[in-house]
């Protein structure tokens, strides 16, 4: 065999070794993008919100009812509610930092 055709040999098993790293790669990435965006999905689901909402109203009212609270189903709710607005108002607030912030980078 020709140092030629040795030369264009290895250069093809490199070639085709390089592209399957990146293909490999390229497929990692998609199944990170996919976890990432499952995991953004979750962050923003009413599912995720709701739960929390419940929970914080079953540890609060739990709470006060051990510390001899008569209006505890009532007062369980203020933290469960404050936690609940928090998440509807947090988008808008986030919207507007996201903006500064994108300004701000721009002008550095």
């Amino acid at each position: 065999m020709s140092d030629r055709l040795k030369n264009a040999v290895r250069a093809s098993v490199c070639y085709y070794r390089c592209m399957e790293d990146a293909s490999k790669k390229i497929e990692e990435l998609i199944a990170r993008n996919r976890r990432v965006e499952l995991e953004k999905a979750w962050e923003t689901s009413w599912t995720r919100k709701l739960s929390i909402t419940a929970m914080t109203y079953a540890a609060a009212f739990l709470i006060l009812t051990l510390y001899g609270d008569t209006r505890a189903v009532f007062n369980a709710g203020i933290p469960a509610g404050a936690f609940l607005l928090s998440t509807l108002s947090l988008p808008w607030i986030k919207a507007a930092w996201l903006k500064r912030r994108a300004i701000s980078s721009e002008a550095v």
